[in-house]
């Protein structure tokens, strides 16, 4: 590539708006093009150390993963976000949703299955990850209880979690909840889930390492899961989802190998509509817990999780994979003969998590028309779902490793503390909902440009790097949709940066669209990087 003559006057004073500091008279200016490899070494501060040599152990391994869990999980839904829209009810990708013809008609609607979408998951989907809880199960097996469970401990999570809201994605999903937890006050029973039901929506906030999420809750009658063509045919969000939630009542079985028969037929209508479930992760869910605590062989983690509302930190899910694994063996060496199932499951699903829990929280007598709620342990599958469906960044912190899905909450982390930290990136699109600052000395490393991609598309939201020191490998910085300026801006910064692409840098007014900004002192190395489809330059470094 060809470096461009410097530039002096207006330029500079458009550079300074991106930056938001006084560039200098001459910034150098990089046009986009494949990019081998630049040293920017300011004459007025080079640089103490090689910044390269914070990059000396970063190598292009598996993205590491919680401990006793699968290297798989990490995986994201990439080519989701990459390739269109998700309709919430059918469920298909779409190029975009349909806005209404007219100024009074803000309505959105699928141009495949032509329902009409929440609004808010509309207007935010460039912005907001999104989950869907898929629920199978026969009748009589809980679901639609585990789901008034889910809706009592929303209600009350602000408490454990702080900073944590949500609101309903429309009208009709309001009123979903409205019923439910009038239902939860009264302790109605619930009655069996119709044969088609719509799915209920919710924005999530403030999740620890995390974020914000779209939440989709698709629920179905258990007369669906009778047969495998039934169920693709009813139950059609079950092939579509990447996390199958699995609701089960042992004992509400005749024997065990009623499971493995019923994952059978989940297998096959899965296959029927195309996919493979070796593609599919599954959250097994044994519900009814409180009747499990009369078994003197249940695991003590699921006695103490149905016992106590022990606090969990979606950060660190230690815990939760202690439950999985005790629930596992004690499936496997189950009189009931429950082996059969666990081991279809393991030899048949990408990934498989084992969880208990209490949607009432004790057992109803016979006579019982209303109950307490009291719901033990209904975040878990949730829990599972956002690892299992999210990308991942990861880091240690001591002798632990911990998770977050949000870069803002990992920054939070780097700033916490006081030594060098690495964020380990894997596949998948991280959206920036905040802006983000680095400070001190950091490390980013992702799965290679193609696979792992941080993306900046709020207005007035950017990623900096400030003050500190800054190494990155193999990921790429793009702006899209509201944002303004470059992806990435780094200032008095010691830098190195390889193998990453730059994109999308977005002109407005003065602001100008550069792939990087590299200004106030800064002194670093860039190899191997591309810069494509920038407004402005593909670097300026002032």
């Amino acid at each position: 590539m060809s470096e461009t003559d410097s530039q002096a006057g207006d330029d500079a004073a458009e550079n300074s708006a991106d930056s938001h500091s006084p560039p200098p008279a001459s910034p150098l200016i990089f046009d986009d093009d494949d990019f081998l490899g630049i040293v920017v070494e300011p004459p007025d501060k080079a640089p103490n150390s090689k910044p390269e040599d914070l990059l000396d152990h970063v190598t292009y391994s598996p993205t590491p993963t919680d401990d006793a869990s699968d290297p798989s999980e990490a995986e994201g839904e990439i080519e989701e976000a990459v390739v269109g829209k998700l309709c919430p009810r059918c469920m298909r990708l779409v190029p975009r949703f349909t806005k209404g013809k007219t100024a009074n008609d803000s309505q959105y609607s699928c141009p495949s299955c032509d329902e009409v979408i929440q609004f808010r998951y509309a207007e935010d989907f460039d912005q907001v990850s999104r989950v869907q809880l898929s629920l199978a199960g026969m009748s009589g097996h809980g679901k639609t209880m585990f789901l008034r469970g889910i809706y009592a401990y929303l209600n009350s999570l602000g408490r454990k979690w702080h900073g944590f809201r949500f609101l309903p994605l429309s009208d009709d999903d309001a009123q979903s909840f409205r019923l439910a937890i009038g239902e939860n006050k009264i302790g109605e029973l619930a009655n069996p889930s119709q044969l088609v039901e719509r799915p209920v929506g919710f924005q999530l906030c403030g999740i620890p390492g995390i974020g914000a999420v779209h939440l989709l809750l698709y629920d179905i009658s258990g007369e669906a899961f009778d047969t495998s063509r039934k169920l693709g045919r009813h139950a059609y969000f079950i092939p579509r989802s990447n996390v199958i939630t699995l609701i089960l009542s042992l004992t509400d079985l005749e024997n065990g190998q009623e499971l493995a028969f019923l994952l059978g037929r989940l297998m096959e209508a899965i296959r029927l509509n195309g996919r493979d479930p070796r593609e599919k992760s599954l959250v097994v869910v044994l519900t009814k817990g409180d009747r499990l605590k009369a078994d003197s062989t249940l695991p003590d983690s699921a006695t103490a999780f149905l016992s106590n509302e022990l606090p969990i930190d979606p950060c660190d899910m230690e815990s939760l994979h202690t439950l999985s694994d005790d629930l596992e063996d004690w499936l496997q060496q189950h009189p009931e003969n429950y082996w059969n199932f666990v081991q279809t499951a393991k030899e048949e699903f990408r990934t498989v998590r084992y969880t208990v829990i209490s949607s009432i929280g004790s057992e109803p007598t016979t006579s019982d028309v209303h109950v307490q709620m009291n719901p033990r342990n209904v975040i878990s599958p949730l829990l599972w779902l956002l690892r299992l469906s999210l990308p991942r960044i990861t880091t240690h912190v001591g002798d632990k490793q911990i998770t977050f899905h949000d870069v803002f909450e990992a920054s939070r982390a780097v700033a916490a503390s006081s030594e060098r930290m690495e964020l380990r990136f894997g596949p998948g699109r991280f959206q920036l909902q905040k802006s983000v600052q680095l400070n001190s000395t950091v490390v980013l490393s992702g799965d290679g440009p193609n696979q792992t991609q941080i993306v900046v598309n709020k207005r007035n939201v950017h990623l900096t790097a400030e003050g500190g020191g800054l190494a990155v490998k193999g990921i790429s910085f793009i702006v899209s949709g509201e944002a303004t300026g470059a992806p990435l801006t780094i200032t008095d910064t010691k830098f190195s940066l390889n193998d990453c692409s730059f994109s999308g840098g977005k002109r407005e007014g003065k602001v100008l669209g550069n792939g990087l900004l590299v200004n106030g002192g800064s002194t670093g190395e860039i190899h191997n990087c591309q810069f494509r489809e920038n407004e402005s330059h593909g670097i300026t470094v002032a």
